[in-house]
């Protein structure tokens, strides 16, 4: 998913994790084993209300695997200075990776192997990506 960002992102970040998460809830049984990745535009630390996480946060049916690196700023997915951040998350259902499961996740640091984040951000994003791996069994 890519969430809006700026202006008025804000509220409509909130707007569409509310309709994104009664989606998901009304269709969990069916859609149980559930990946969202992408760049939410929301750093999980800013304060409850400035985020647009909590419906999520609030559901024991679902955790952001990034939550184990967000608090790293070397792991920090959006890189630009003044607005290091976290900003693009893997959410998963427990359904499909219980919290106690064995699993790696990381940001993949692309620009330093093109010379610095400077050229990785003129030729492909201002995002790094962020990598979720693990056992299914």
């Amino acid at each position: 998913l890519h969430m809006k960002c700026c202006d008025s992102g804000l509220e409509r970040r909130k707007k569409a994790s509310v309709m994104l998460h009664d989606y998901l809830s009304e269709n969990h049984e069916t859609l149980h084993k559930i990946i969202v990745l992408g760049d939410w535009n929301d750093d999980t630390k800013d304060a409850p209300g400035q985020h647009c996480f909590q419906p999520f946060l609030n559901d024991d049916k679902f955790y952001f695997t990034t939550a184990d690196i967000s608090n790293d700023l070397k792991q920090a997915s959006y890189p630009k200075p003044p607005y290091v951040s976290f900003l693009d998350h893997i959410m998963v259902s427990k359904a499909l990776l219980p919290k106690s499961a064995n699993y790696n996740v990381q940001t993949i640091r692309v620009g330093d192997f093109m010379s610095g984040y400077a050229n990785y951000e003129a030729f492909i994003s201002d995002h790094r990506p962020v990598l979720l791996s693990f056992k299914y069994p």
